[in-house]
């Protein structure tokens, strides 16, 4: 069986493509596997940039503990990172 362009049969795929033809298509799986393959990857478990979720909580629209949550950290660890990245950031000015 010789997968075609279109197909989303992922009987086609080994291993870890099957998985991600069925969360982006085939079609984008294929242009992903030209850009990665041959190579190892590691994803982080965190998805977001600390200077993100610094915006987030500096904005002021939702609470730590929610934003704490959300983003997979203990509200006291999250605080504390918000803080020491704003310390870093002044130090930085001078």
């Amino acid at each position: 069986m010789v997968c075609d362009k279109v197909d989303e049969n992922i009987s086609c795929y080994y291993g870890i493509y099957a998985e991600i033809v069925k969360v982006i298509g085939a079609d984008k799986m294929k242009a992903f596997y030209e850009i990665v393959k041959g190579q190892q990857i590691v994803f982080p478990i965190k998805l977001y940039s600390k200077e993100y979720m610094v915006a987030i909580a500096q904005s002021g629209k939702r609470s730590m503990k929610e934003l704490a949550r959300e983003f997979g950290y203990s509200e006291r660890y999250f605080r504390r990172m918000v803080i020491e990245y704003d310390n870093n950031k002044k130090n930085k000015r001078g």
